[in-house]
Parts: C-alpha cells; structure tokens; sequence
C-alpha cells in the first residue's frame, strides 16, 4: 500500500479561515462559523441592563413611562444575551443536499435544500455598500445560505459544490 492510499481524501477547495469542518456519522460534512468574540455578544447587554437597572433604582421611584422603557430595553438586551449563549447555527452537506440547521436549546429550524444549485448574487445597497450573497437555487426559488466577502463567497460556493454536487451558475 503507498503512502498516498492512507491520506484522507482533500475536497476540491478548502474553506475561509473562519469556517470549521468536521465530518459526521453519514458520510457529510458540517460546517460552523468560529465563535470568536461571542463573550462580548452576551457581555455587553447584560452590562447594559445593570447599568439600566443601577439607574431605575437611583431613581425610585420611577414614573410608568421610564418604568416601561427600562424594562422593555432590559428585557430585549437580556434576550439577545440569552440568544447569544444558547442559538447555534451551522450547515451540514453531502452528496445532493444542503441543510440549514438553527438550534435554540430544544426547539430547532432545518431547512433542507436537494438537487439544485448554487448562485452568486452582488449588488450595492442603498448607500452604495457591495454585497455578495450565496443562494441555493431549488425549483427556480431562491434560498439565501450566506453573505460574505466576495472572496469568502466565491471559496464556499466551490466548496460546496465539490461536497454536494451542486452547480454553480
């Protein structure tokens, strides 16, 4: 047997530097975005919500209108704290179908795309900002999977087209 036989089998492309692979049970690929700098995503509000909360009780009492609007606010930057923690999103792949999976503790979203393809799509927004979207292209719908950098598009289109099948148009 050579050397070469015991080498795992390369994708056609690698992936962006910020996404993370690993294969699972069937034979599929699940890909992950690093979570850097998610401490601050959940740090930050709940900072917030004291600093809120230090204010209301300075206060004391408060009239129902800032009663209502510090507990509205504190209640929304506490959610998306929560959210922050707990929400996982990845994407599983393999031969002829792409999944969007969305994980908030027990209650989960899959969405599951078979046998179509990939298309790029670049714009300019309002104020002139370039966008680049990926989409999985099923039965001539538009099903949005990522916005990146043109590079990082162009990188995870071909990735995922060697992984799925998926064409490119």
């Amino acid at each position: 047997m050579s050397e070469t036989a015991c080498m795992p089998v390369q994708p056609a492309t690698t992936l962006p530097r910020e996404w993370v692979e690993s294969e699972t049970s069937d034979g599929g690929v699940e890909l992950r975005i690093r979570q850097r700098g998610r401490g601050y995503l959940v740090g930050v509000p709940i900072f917030f919500v004291l600093v809120i909360a230090g204010r209301a009780i300075r206060l004391w009492p408060l009239s129902s209108d800032q009663l209502g609007w510090s507990a509205g606010i504190s209640a929304a930057l506490i959610f998306f704290a929560i959210w922050c923690s707990y929400a996982q999103q990845y994407w599983r792949l393999g031969t002829g179908y792409i999944e969007s999976h969305l994980d908030f503790g027990p209650w989960q979203r899959v969405r599951r795309y078979q046998n179509g393809e990939l298309e790029i799509v670049t714009g300019r927004t309002s104020e002139g900002t370039p966008f680049y979207h990926l989409f999985a292209v099923v039965d001539g719908k538009r099903h949005f999977l990522f916005d990146r950098s043109m590079d990082d598009i162009v990188q995870l289109a071909r990735y995922i087209s060697a992984r799925t099948g998926f064409k490119t148009s």
